[in-house]
């Protein structure tokens, strides 16, 4: 790995991790004042996600294990909103 690759993952790691908390202090208040859902909604979306997670994690790690860990998490990376 080069030291210009390993900046750039260092880098994309870096916003991912502030990112996260912010999406998910923000997103909840964006979603009841501001696009008008009820609670009840915003509070699912949040809810799901954990449920949702789980298999990803399974699968992704079995396809880490046939084609690589770094094709995974390249598009782990690309696939990150």
């Amino acid at each position: 790995m080069t030291v210009k690759t390993a900046y750039t993952l260092y880098a994309s790691v870096f916003t991912a991790w502030i990112s996260t908390p912010a999406y998910y202090t923000f997103l909840p208040l964006f979603m009841t004042e501001d696009i008008e859902t009820s609670k009840f909604l915003s509070s699912l979306a949040f809810s799901i996600t954990p449920f949702a997670e789980v298999p990803a994690m399974l699968y992704l790690g079995s396809l880490s294990d046939r084609i690589g860990r770094r094709k995974v998490i390249a598009l782990c990376l690309a696939a990150y909103p």
